[in-house]
């Protein structure tokens, strides 16, 4: 076994049928887990119109993620 590997062994399918690994997820990023890339940005436009910046930096950072480890 490589321990040096990046590719996960372990995580959580995620709504897009994506794996995320369990070395990355952390406790505000299990709230967005059973959600699309698409849900995450209309619920991101929710939270920016009403205002709850907190949220909207979870959910962006929740983009990021997903978005980098995509590529």
């Amino acid at each position: 076994m490589n321990l040096n590997e990046r590719k996960p062994h372990l995580g959580i399918h995620g709504a897009d049928g994506a794996i995320e690994p369990l070395a990355g997820l952390s406790i505000d990023g299990l709230v967005y887990i059973g959600y699309g890339v698409a849900e995450l940005q209309e619920i991101l436009q929710v939270k920016l119109s009403q205002e709850l910046y907190e949220e909207c930096a979870l959910i962006r950072d929740e983009l990021l993620r997903r978005a980098i480890e995509a590529n």
